[in-house]
């Protein structure tokens, strides 16, 4: 996500990019394949990895540990995607947009 100025009392939301959710059989199920592949082969099949499921188009059942996983994913195949930091998410909602 770009940098957003703040113009008087308006926001600039020039240069931000959207924001949303990985889901659906074209990205978000072929990134949870492939964390999935990663977490068997590189880290030993660590439980905290395998816990979360792709159901009704989402991954659900994440924790902390997955999030950096998915990143490591995204790094593999899709360099310029990212999950959302804290402050990404707070800019997000502070421009309106509640994710969906």
């Amino acid at each position: 996500m770009a940098n957003t100025r703040l113009q008087g009392n308006t926001k600039s939301t020039d240069n931000i990019f959207t924001a949303g959710f990985l889901e659906g059989h074209i990205i978000g199920k072929p990134i949870f394949d492939k964390a999935r592949e990663i977490a068997i082969s590189k880290y030993r099949s660590a439980k905290p990895l395998l816990t979360p499921v792709y159901e009704d188009r989402v991954i659900k059942h994440s924790n902390p540990f997955y999030v950096v996983l998915v990143n490591e994913a995204l790094r593999e195949t899709h360099s310029t995607l990212h999950t959302a930091t804290p402050v990404e998410i707070e800019r997000t909602l502070s421009l309106g947009d509640v994710l969906g």
